[in-house]
């Protein structure tokens, strides 16, 4: 789950670029491992109230892992994820304010730190929804 945060900062006819930010929290439903994420994304839309979206983001992910004999959370490490987005927006014409929805497709590169150095690893193509209220 997520909590975020988007401003459309730029605006000109049916142009407009967002920015936005938020946290989440996840596990992992195979293993005993929670999430604390903070997304950053800027994203480019073209339409007045149906929107074409197109993104890039920066995720970064902090770990815990919970051990079921001892009940206690062990931190265990971050990483990171460079996300590209292409999807659709509709939102409520800005003086309006109102509801607001998401479809996106998203891919995902992973960037991990080891010993020798920064690596990535692509995930899978997922798709996303993001249902909000505009004012």
């Amino acid at each position: 789950a997520q909590l975020t945060y988007d401003r459309i900062v730029y605006q000109k006819q049916k142009t407009k670029l967002a920015a936005g930010t938020g946290i989440g929290y996840g596990m992992e439903p195979w293993l005993p491992v929670h999430s604390v994420n903070v997304p950053i994304e800027a994203s480019f839309l073209y339409g007045k109230r149906h929107h074409l979206e197109a993104g890039l983001g920066y995720t970064l992910n902090f770990n815990w892992y919970h051990s079921s004999y001892s009940d206690e959370f062990s931190y265990i490490g971050d990483y990171s994820m460079i996300q590209y987005k292409i999807g659709y927006r509709f939102q409520q014409l800005e003086e309006q304010g109102g509801f607001s929805a998401k479809l996106a497709v998203n891919v995902l590169t992973a960037v991990d730190y080891n010993r020798e150095g920064y690596f990535f690893h692509d995930i899978p193509v997922m798709p996303s929804m993001s249902l909000g209220y505009s004012f």
